[in-house]
């Protein structure tokens, strides 16, 4: 029997006081965010989540099969996975409520890529 390879995923950084680009993408590729109701479950949840944590919100965008969303977190605070757990969360259990649906609404991991670091960056780009 031939031994399979591992492979690790790679750690992400997750210090607060950071500026994280995040995406994500529903189940499948599929466009479960499409129309009015994937908008306004979006909008309630990130507001949701405001209101539960004390994070910076520096712009969201709304795709019919994914999101993005430019978050900071703030020192002591949060860590950017466990807002965006939050975020998924509701946005998946608004949508199977109302779907009266069970099951995956995303797929597992969310994208997080560090774009700022420093309390007035000098070159935002």
């Amino acid at each position: 029997m031939k031994k399979e390879k591992c492979i690790l995923r790679p750690l992400w950084k997750i210090g607060q006081g950071l500026t994280h680009h995040c995406l994500t993408r529903c189940h499948g590729k599929k466009n479960l965010l499409q129309g009015k109701y994937g908008k306004q479950y979006f909008i309630e949840s990130v507001r949701m989540c405001q209101e539960k944590y004390e994070i910076e919100l520096v712009a969201a965008e709304i795709v019919s099969n994914h999101i993005h969303l430019v978050i900071k977190t703030l020192a002591d605070k949060e860590i950017i996975s466990v807002i965006m757990q939050f975020i998924k969360a509701r946005i998946a259990e608004k949508y199977n409520r109302a779907m009266k649906t069970t099951g995956a609404f995303w797929n597992e991991r969310f994208v997080s890529t560090i774009i700022e670091e420093s309390e007035n960056p000098v070159n935002f780009s």
